[in-house]
């Protein structure tokens, strides 16, 4: 069975094909990558990234770091791989416990070591795990990178020096430093005066904890929720999307709370409820940090979303005056131009968003951060902050529905049938145009647009819309999934 990178890593059933052997496999690899000569000749390395700055090639004798989360055998597959990385004469920082993501990749870039693991399958459901592979700029495997690791999966040679000798695995906290610079990019002190009442919910991943180590130091009492470890995530999935996180909108009605972040497995990617107990789409948290970001703390830098955002963030772009860009999904391409140019903001419809200050790479607790700032600032509450945004510029309402498979194979069977039997209209308007960055999304001629994407990681096929109401939006995903299910 191929081991392959999905949009940032590998991921795979536990004990079907993500194993120990495979995992080895995999561990190797990322040695031989480090290892191999013509990695010091990428653009990375070569050509100027954000703000004029480059990063330095690093040598496998910095490190790895190697973290892991909440999910079942995760912290023996990180001893494993560990134990893979060190015996080819690499030194390894191991995490002392569960983690984040963006501490993984905060840990990497402020000790300039070569690379970042993290052992995750992120939002997918328990049976699967993975790894996530970090950069030494602290993100996500851009595509050189991708597409090296998977080279070096399948070659038979090796570019570990002979009979080097095993380095040391050292143990270590990577949420201290994260706790530091995280907050240190936004005003803790004014937000604690706020005495807002704050609701977290890890969703059993690896967000647990996280929230009140921030507000420890300024003596706020942050509420938490789901925040003990299990690895089947209470039967839910560790995605914060409205059907997961049910429990948190109840809580937050019944503690009154001002507002609630729900994370998903490895807490790089955030979901936020507000007073009434509404859930906030990923385009109405990145419209309120781009309009705070922007208004309120006086930044500026070029907007990114993925090629299945909202417009909403291309319409405040555009007035704001700021250069905006639209890429494939999966956070690694927004890496990419977090790396090259100033990048004020760039986020994904799945949730994942990376902000200007710390790592190129989604940053779902800072994000949290962010938005308790917005709502100090404007003296308003999260909901008010949104009417006023549209009110300025428009309602925008996009939704998603997941087509589940059997096995991959059945979905590549939709995929294949998909063009010859597309319509010529959907919702009663015409398809305007087509375009393909990544899926198939067609624009209606009255703005509205539709994405078809199969997912790169499980037998699903997601289907969005966006249009000017929300009936409107539902009325186009109903005829689309009636469309996909004519075709099996």
């Amino acid at each position: 069975m191929r081991i392959s990178f999905g949009t940032e890593g590998w991921r795979a059933i536990i004990g079907d094909v993500f194993t120990f052997d495979n995992i080895k496999k995999f561990a190797k690899a990322v040695a031989n990558w480090l290892y191999w000569s013509e990695r010091a000749k990428l653009d990375i390395y070569s050509k100027e990234c954000t703000e004029g700055k480059s990063f330095k090639y690093t040598s496998p004798s910095a490190g790895v770091a190697i973290g892991y989360d909440t999910r079942f055998l995760s912290d023996k597959f990180a001893e494993v791989v560990a134990d893979v990385i060190s015996s080819c004469g690499i030194p390894v920082f191991l995490s002392s416990s569960f983690c984040s993501s963006p501490a993984v990749s905060n840990y990497v870039l402020k000790k300039k070591l070569s690379a970042g693991l993290i052992i995750t399958a992120s939002h997918n459901t328990y049976e699967y795990n993975g790894i996530k592979f970090k950069g030494e700029y602290g993100g996500s495997a851009i595509s050189e990178i991708k597409w090296g690791i998977e080279k070096m999966i399948f070659s038979k040679k090796s570019y570990i020096p002979n009979d080097i000798p095993k380095a040391y695995i050292k143990r270590v906290s990577f949420d201290e430093l994260y706790t530091e610079e995280t907050v240190s990019f936004v005003d803790m002190e004014r937000i604690a005066n706020a005495r807002f009442k704050i609701i977290s919910d890890s969703i059993y991943g690896s967000a647990s904890g996280l929230m009140r180590k921030f507000f420890h130091s300024v003596g706020v009492f942050i509420d938490e929720i789901r925040n003990n470890i299990d690895p089947l995530f209470g039967g839910y999935t560790p995605e914060p999307i409205v059907r997961n996180i049910g429990p948190l909108m109840k809580k937050i009605l019944k503690n009154r709370a001002d507002i609630g972040f729900a994370f998903d497995g490895d807490a790089d990617t955030v979901g936020a409820v507000d007073s009434q107990g509404s859930f906030l789409q990923s385009y109405d948290i990145m419209s309120i940090l781009l309009w705070h970001l922007v208004e309120n703390r006086k930044l500026e830098g070029d907007v990114v979303s993925s090629f299945s955002s909202s417009q909403l963030l291309k319409q405040m772009a555009n007035a704001y005056g700021l250069s905006y860009h639209e890429t494939p999904v999966g956070f690694n391409h927004i890496t990419n131009l977090m790396l090259r140019h100033n990048i004020l903001i760039g986020g994904e419809e799945s949730g994942g968003i990376g902000i200007k200050m710390g790592i190129p790479d989604k940053n779902g607790p800072l994000v949290a951060l962010l938005l308790l700032e917005a709502m100090v600032y404007s003296n308003k509450s999260i909901s008010e902050i949104k009417s006023d945004i549209v009110d300025r510029f428009g309602l925008y309402c996009l939704h998603r529905t997941d087509i589940l498979f059997k096995n991959n194979d059945e979905k590549d069977e939709v995929i294949s049938k998909f063009c010859t039997k597309m319509p010529s209209s959907f919702a009663d308007e015409k398809i305007k145009d087509v375009y393909t960055l990544d899926g198939i999304k067609c624009i209606l001629e009255d703005g509205s647009w539709i994405l078809f994407r199969p997912s790169g990681t499980e037998p699903v096929f997601r289907i969005y819309a966006e249009a000017s109401s929300h009936e409107k939006s539902y009325k186009m995903l109903n005829e689309c999934e009636s469309f996909i299910k004519k075709i099996l």
